[in-house]
């Protein structure tokens, strides 16, 4: 990741931001922190028919042209092997033509910050996205003192190894909660999984402030090595990083 500080917060910034790392596909379009519209549809099939036509609904509905896009924060994974490649393509593709900056984000990430406007004392959080086969791909966060901290690596595990061992005043969100809700209310109770619909998929909102917030702080992604997050073999090869692999394109 390339650093490079900015000069002062810039609140006029357009800010793209897509997710299509599971089912649903998610885009918002925010000026600054602001969210001027957002977008989310269930794409069961392939994102690919639908993210450039969404895309291009937003922008009208706002009177605006791809070319008033400043910044673009997309997701990595993991999640969906095809999703992550139509939106990471998509991103990098938007980027090249705009010239503009690109920040790339972890979907689990994304999920658990979802969570932080509901939280308000030190909590844990496992952000979980169904891998099916009974696994999950699982990251820990501790939310305190207005951070947010990633506790673990990004796994790919099974549920039952996951609720082994659990800390305290934990909540579950993700499509990993939702398909195996059964078994982790057994363990933990139904109030500690944040399974409405705003919890289970990345929402394009966080990921645009996301993305903002690291761009303020210089740290922006290059276009021409950004790379999908996978996790399960055999599409993938290992990083350099324990618990993270990243595809080779």
């Amino acid at each position: 990741m390339k650093t490079g500080a900015q000069n002062k917060e810039d609140r006029t910034l357009n800010v793209l931001a897509l997710d299509t790392s599971t089912s649903w596909e998610s885009i918002a379009i925010c000026r600054g922190p602001e969210l001027l519209a957002e977008m989310h549809c269930h794409c069961p099939s392939s994102h690919s028919s639908h993210v450039m036509n969404n895309l291009d609904r937003l922008l009208s509905s706002l009177r605006m042209s791809i070319a008033d896009i400043g910044l673009i924060g997309v997701t990595l994974g993991p999640g969906s092997f095809t999703g992550l490649r139509i939106g990471l393509t998509t991103a990098k593709s938007l980027a090249f033509g705009l010239g503009c900056p690109i920040v790339g984000l972890s979907s689990l990430e994304a999920l658990a910050y979802n969570l932080l406007p509901l939280l308000s004392g030190p909590t844990w959080i496992i952000a979980l996205l169904d891998a099916k086969r009974s696994e999950v791909y699982a990251c820990s966060f501790f939310w305190s003192d207005g951070t947010l901290e990633q506790k673990t690596d990004i796994v790919l595990t099974s549920v039952a190894t996951l609720l082994e061992e659990l800390p305290e005043n934990v909540f579950f969100c993700g499509t990993g909660a939702y398909a195996y809700r059964d078994r982790i209310q057994e363990k933990v109770g139904y109030d500690r999984m944040m399974i409405d619909q705003r919890f289970l998929f990345p929402q394009a909102l966080t990921i645009a402030r996301l993305a903002k917030l690291r761009y303020d702080r210089g740290m922006i992604d290059s276009a021409h090595t950004l790379m999908p997050l996978y996790i399960r073999a055999p599409d993938a090869k290992k990083s350099t990083t324990p618990g993270r692999e990243r595809a080779e394109q």
